[in-house]
């Protein structure tokens, strides 16, 4: 009697264990229009990446029309000064304070760091007239605002 494997044995392709696997065949055109596909997504990443780089690089001028310069004269704390005073040195031409007024104004919310001789530029959001006392040992502002650091 024969054994029963003996014809598997001699044919390779019949065993189970050396089976191979069936390879699809895809089409050169196939593979072409991936590669395509592929490089026009890149392209289109890039030029994307790009245009947004582009489009947030450049900062818009800022108008300073509105703005004066002073001359900080006094900071609270230095010597026995009480307030933050800036002396205007230059006006816009469409604003009511004349060169000369001294205006007293809050350093946190002007949002630079400051020092006093500094000539500084700045917008005024809201002024009134000083009310208090003007003592002799002291320098006195002629109004106190709210002022903002113009952009550089």
């Amino acid at each position: 009697m024969k054994n029963r494997y003996s014809a598997r044995l001699l044919i390779p392709s019949t065993n189970r264990f050396c089976r191979r696997k069936k390879k699809s065949i895809t089409p050169i055109y196939s593979l072409q229009k991936r590669n395509i596909m592929k490089r026009k997504t890149i392209l289109f990443a890039a030029i994307s990446l790009l245009l947004l780089i582009g489009g947030t690089g450049c900062e818009k001028e800022f108008n300073k029309s509105n703005c004066y310069t002073g001359e900080v004269i006094t900071l609270f704390g230095v010597g026995h000064e009480r307030y933050n005073i800036v002396a205007i040195t230059k006006v816009p031409s469409k604003y009511s304070l004349p060169v000369g007024t001294t205006i007293a104004f809050d350093i946190e919310r002007y949002g630079k760091k400051v020092e006093i001789g500094d000539i500084i530029d700045f917008e005024i959001s809201m002024y009134e007239k000083w009310v208090g006392p003007a003592t002799a040992d002291h320098l006195w502002p002629e109004y106190v605002g709210i002022i903002k650091s113009c952009k550089n």
